[in-house]
Parts: C-alpha cells; structure tokens; sequence
C-alpha cells in the first residue's frame, strides 16, 4: 500500500558556545510503504559552527528512511539510526511512543519560526 506520509513541529537550535536560541518551526511530507502513527523527537547534532550556521537559513532535508516503532511510555521498542542529512549535520530520531512498520522518501523544511524570533 503506498500512502502519503506527513509531519509537522516545532523546536530550538542552540548553539552551545554562545547560548544564542533560534526557535525553529518544521513540515515534512512523503511518499512510501507502510503506515503508522508515532510521537517522536528529532535531535540534530551540527559537527561545526558553518554546518549551524547554514542550518537555519537553508534547512532542506531529503531522506529515505526505514523505521519500525511499537512503543508505549518505557515499554515497547523502536529502530532508527542516525544520518547524515547535510555536510556536518547528523539527525537522530527518538520515538516517544506510537506504532509504525514504514519505508519512505521524505522532504522535510526547518526554517526560523519567525513569530518567536525576536530578531527575525
């Protein structure tokens, strides 16, 4: 069955040197096999200050990805790796909770949330 796979969120980019906080917002939709339901994080790990600073600004994520998650609270389990979505910039997933047998191509947009951001 092939369905259309969507996410939407929102979160903070810190750049730990600087403490300097840039509130991101996020929209993500795809193609693939599978289907499920889940709640999770996504945590991005920047190897240098040029792949952090770029980040906010260009934000494009391209992927195809394998996942399973059957997960309850602390109880159950979940698969995903992490990737390399930009030069210097890795993305580990974390699923809070849900249940999903999926293999998808995503395309997913971060950009700066300007409502929040006091300096735009």
């Amino acid at each position: 069955m092939l369905l259309l796979s969507t996410a939407r969120g929102s979160g903070l980019a810190v750049n730990n040197k600087t403490k300097q906080e840039t509130f991101m917002k996020m929209a993500s939709a795809g193609a693939g096999l599978g289907m499920g339901v889940k709640d999770y994080v996504v945590v991005f790990v920047f190897e240098n200050d040029k792949a952090l600073a770029q980040f906010p600004d260009s934000g494009w994520s391209g992927s195809a990805q394998a996942d399973a998650a059957a997960k309850a609270g602390e109880k159950g389990g979940a698969y995903s790796g992490a990737a390399e979505v930009a030069p210097g910039v890795w993305v580990y997933q974390i699923t809070k909770s849900g249940l999903a047998l999926q293999l998808t191509l995503q395309g997913t947009k971060y950009c700066k949330d300007d409502k929040l951001n006091k300096n735009g």
